[in-house]
C-alpha cells in the first residue's frame, strides 16, 4: 500500500536493485518515451527568455511524400507531426511539464501532435466541434451583445463603423454596447447611431458627454464605466443580464470585413475564439503565440506562418486582444461563480469571523506569489512557480490542475496591478482558470489599423495614413479606377466596356485616374486652412539658393507635413506608370524636392509663362474642376502646340520636364483652379 507521494514511491523502487531487476525497470535518460518541459528549472537563469523552454526539442513535419523517418509512426495519407528530442535524436511519445510556461507550451505544442494539425491535412481536429448555423432561422439565431471599445483616437473610423454595419447577422439578433471616451469621434458614434441604431435589439452608449456631466458618485451609483477595464467588466456583465448567448468585444482599430466573420466564430463552437487580424505587411497581430516568464510578449516558433496564413487552423494562443467572441454560458457560469465567493467572503468579513479572514489574506498572498511569474512583478516565486498540468487535446477546459485559483475570476482588472493593461490581465486570468483561448486563420476576417501615429490635431488627420494605413487610405483617397490601368486581362476593350485606359492626348504626355475625390477637396481645404500661400515672387526662402526662376502661388508639401509620404507615393503609385510607358526609365526610388499645390486666380496669378521644369518628369495632378470651379485655364505643350483644357479632378498628367516639353499655363478667366505638382528625379 503507497501511504505516500506516488513519485518517491517509485524512485524508491527504482533505488532498490532487487526491485529493478525484477520488475524490468529501466530509467528513459534518452527521452524514448517521455519528455519533461519543466520551466521552473529551465527558465531559472533567463527568465525572460521565452525559447529556453522548447531549445531540447522541435516539431518534425513529415509529408505524406517524404521517405522514411526514425520514428515508430508509419506515413498516413495526410502526413504526420512527431515531438524530436534534438539532443538523443528521438521521438518522445509523452511530453508533460510543469510550470507556468510549460503550460504554455504545452498547449502550444498540443496544436500539432496527437493528429491534430498535418502537414498535408491541415487542421484535423477543427471540424470535430464545429457546428452550422446553416439551417437555423434568423429570428433563431444566438443573441450576440457586440460591445464596441473607442480608447483611443483612432483613424478611418468610418470604416470601423462601415464593417459593423455590413455584418450578415439579423440587426434584431444584435445588442450593441459602444464606450467611446475619446471627443474626437463623438461625430463618427453619433452618424453610425443615427443611421442604424434603431435596427439593433437594444443598444447603450457611454460617452465622453455623459462621463463629463456626471459626478464619480453618480458614476458609480448608477453602475457607468469610466475606466476602460470598467467599460470591459460591464460588457461582461451586461451580457449576463441580457442572457445574451455570445459577446463580441471589438476595438476600434478591428475591423472585420468579412460579413460572414461573426457566423464564422459562433460555428467554431469554442468558448474564446478569436478571428485572425493583423496591420497589413507586418507581423502585428491580435494574439500572442507566446509569453515571457516575466509576462511580456514573446514570438512562438510558428508565429510567422499563423499570421501569414501559411499554416490554417483553430489555434490554442495564451493571449487574444482587439477582437473576440466569448461563448455566454461560460460567462455567466463564471461571473455567477464570482459574486458568491464574494458574497461569501463578505459575509464572512461581517460576522466577524477572524479565521476566515486570515484564510483569505493567505489565498491572497498565494496569489501575490504566484502572479510574480505572470505580470511582470520580478519578486522570486518563493512556491517554484505553478503546479503541473497535463495537456488534453481532445478538449478546450482543463481542470487538472492542483493549485487553488479560486482568486482568479473573468475580469480586466486587478487592484494588485493597476498599471497592467486590462487585455492581459484578462488573458492572464483565463490561463489561470484553466480556460483555453482560440485564434482562428481559416479565412481572411480582417485586419488591424495602426492608430500609433494618428495625429488628430490635424484637419484631416486620415489624410496622413498612406504608410501607417496603406488598404484603408487607398479605399478612401485612391482612385477607384486607378487598378484598371494593369489589368491586362483580355486586350479587347469591347470585352470591358468600363474599363479605364491610361490616355496620351499630347505625345510622350499621359493621362490616367490617380487620386479620388475625397483626396482633391481635403487637399484644398487643408491648403487653405494653413493659407501661408507664397507671393509668387522670384524671392523664395524655401527652395535651395532662395530664387525660383519661374514662380506660382503655391504651398510646399514640406510645410504641412506632407513630404515623407509623398515619397512613399511616388514609388507606390507613379513608379509603375513610370515604368509601363517610360520605357528603359528604372529610376527607383523616385525623387522630389519640391511638391506643391499651386492656385491661380485671375485677381492673383491667373497664368504661368512658358518653361522647362526641373525634373526628368513632371506629376500634375488636377484638384478641382474647369467650368465648375474655374473658366480657363489648362498646360499647353509649345512645341506640339498641344493643349490638355478639359482637366478631369483626380487625373494626372505626367509629362517629361526638360528639353522636350517646354510648356506653359494657361489663363484662369473667373473662379479658382488647384493643381498638385510635383518635379520627380530633379
Amino acid at each position: 500500500q503507497v501511504n505516500y507521494d506516488f513519485q518517491l514511491y517509485s524512485t524508491h523502487v527504482y533505488l532498490s536493485q532487487e526491485h529493478r531487476q525484477r520488475l524490468h525497470m529501466a530509467l528513459d535518460h534518452r527521452s524514448s518515451l517521455f519528455e519533461n518541459l519543466d520551466s521552473n528549472h529551465v527558465l531559472a537563469s533567463n527568465r525572460s527568455e521565452p525559447t529556453s523552454l522548447m531549445a531540447k526539442v522541435e516539431l518534425e513535419f513529415i509529408s505524406n511524400t517524404g521517405g522514411d523517418f526514425k520514428s515508430s509512426g508509419k506515413s498516413t495519407p495526410d502526413g504526420v507531426v512527431n515531438l524530436r528530442n534534438l539532443l538523443y535524436d528521438t521521438r518522445p511519445l509523452v511530453v508533460h511539464g510543469s510550470g507556468s510556461s510549460a503550460r504554455i507550451e504545452l498547449n502550444s505544442l498540443g496544436n500539432y501532435l496527437g493528429k491534430a494539425w498535418s502537414p498535408n491535412g491541415g487542421c484535423l481536429r477543427c471540424n470535430e466541434s464545429r457546428t452550422s448555423l446553416a439551417s437555423i432561422k434568423d429570428s433563431e439565431l444566438p443573441r450576440v451583445l457586440v460591445a464596441v471599445f473607442i480608447e483611443e483616437p483612432t483613424p478611418f473610423m468610418d470604416g470601423f463603423f462601415g464593417t459593423l454595419k455590413e455584418l450578415n447577422y439579423p440587426k434584431d439578433r444584435l445588442h450593441l454596447f459602444i464606450y467611446n471616451p475619446i471627443e474626437y469621434h463623438e461625430k463618427h458614434v453619433n452618424d453610425f447611431i443615427t443611421s442604424q441604431g434603431a435596427k439593433y435589439a437594444s443598444l447603450e452608449l457611454v460617452d465622453l458627454k455623459l462621463l463629463n456631466t456626471s459626478s464619480s458618485d453618480s458614476l458609480r451609483n448608477n453602475n457607468i464605466p469610466s475606466s476602460e477595464w470598467q467599460a470591459r467588466d460591464f460588457a461582461l456583465s451586461k451580457c449576463k443580464r441580457l442572457a445574451c448567448d455570445y459577446l463580441l468585444a471589438l476595438d476600434s482599430t478591428a475591423r472585420l470585413e468579412l460579413p460572414d466573420s461573426l457566423r464564422l466564430l459562433i460555428e467554431t463552437n469554442r468558448t474564446i475564439v478569436a478571428p485572425l487580424l493583423s496591420r497589413p505587411g507586418k507581423l502585428w497581430s491580435n494574439f500572442w503565440g507566446a509569453i515571457t516568464r516575466d509576462g511580456y510578449y514573446a514570438r512562438s516558433d510558428d508565429y510567422v506562418e499563423l499570421v501569414a496564413r501559411k499554416r490554417l487552423g483553430v489555434w490554442n494562443v495564451p493571449l487574444l486582444m482587439n477582437a473576440y467572441l466569448i461563448e455566454g454560458n461560460f460567462l455567466r457560469r463564471q461571473l455567477e461563480q464570482a459574486e458568491r465567493a464574494a458574497s461569501k467572503a463578505t459575509l464572512a468579513l461581517d460576522n466577524g469571523r477572524g479565521s476566515a479572514g486570515g484564510a483569505i489574506r493567505e489565498e491572497e498572498q498565494e496569489a501575490k506569489n504566484k502572479e510574480a511569474v505572470v505580470v511582470g512583478d520580478r519578486t522570486k516565486n518563493t512556491n517554484g512557480g505553478e503546479s503541473g498540468s497535463e495537456i488534453t487535446t481532445g478538449g478546450e477546459h482543463n481542470s487538472n490542475n492542483n493549485t487553488n485559483h479560486n482568486h482568479y475570476r473573468l475580469a480586466y482588472h486587478d487592484p494588485r496591478y493597476p498599471s497592467i493593461k486590462p487585455a492581459l490581465i484578462f488573458a492572464r486570468n483565463l490561463r489561470y482558470m484553466n480556460q483555453f483561448q482560440y485564434v482562428t486563420n481559416e479565412h481572411e476576417f480582417g485586419h488591424l489599423v495602426d492608430a500609433s501615429e494618428y495625429n488628430i490635431s490635424r484637419l484631416y488627420p486620415d489624410f496622413y495614413q498612406l504608410i501607417q494605413n496603406k488598404p484603408d487610405w487607398e479605399r478612401e483617397y485612391l482612385h477607384e479606377n486607378y487598378t484598371d490601368l494593369f489589368d491586362e486581362r483580355d486586350e479587347d476593350e469591347s470585352n470591358y466596356p468600363n474599363r479605364i485606359r491610361l490616355e496620351e492626348p499630347c505625345q510622350d504626355v499621359y493621362w490616367f485616374p490617380l487620386v479620388s475625390d475625397k483626396f482633391a477637396n481635403q487637399l484644398v481645404e487643408m491648403m487653405e486652412q494653413f493659407g501661408q500661400w507664397s507671393a509668387g515672387k522670384n524671392h523664395d526662402p524655401r527652395i535651395e539658393g532662395g530664387y525660383e526662376s519661374v514662380p506660382t502661388r503655391d504651398i510646399h508639401f514640406r510645410q504641412v507635413g506632407l513630404h515623407d509620404m509623398w515619397l512613399y507615393f511616388l514609388r507606390e503609385y507613379i513608379m509603375p506608370i513610370q515604368l509601363k510607358e517610360y520605357i528603359g526609365y528604372e529610376h527607383d526610388p523616385p525623387r522630389t524636392d519640391l511638391a506643391f499645390v499651386v492656385r491661380y486666380h485671375p485677381e492673383e496669378q491667373p497664368s504661368l509663362r512658358p518653361h522647362h521644369d526641373s525634373s526628368t518628369y513632371t506629376l500634375n495632378i488636377a484638384l478641382n474642376t474647369p467650368g465648375v470651379d474655374y473658366e480657363g485655364g489648362g498646360c499647353r505643350f509649345v512645341r506640339y502646340n498641344c493643349s490638355v483644357t478639359q482637366s478631369r479632378k483626380g487625373w494626372a498628367l505626367i509629362h517629361p520636364g526638360r528639353l522636350t516639353h517646354y510648356h506653359e499655363g494657361l489663363p484662369v478667366t473667373n473662379g479658382t483652379r488647384y493643381i498638385l505638382v510635383t518635379f520627380v528625379d530633379p
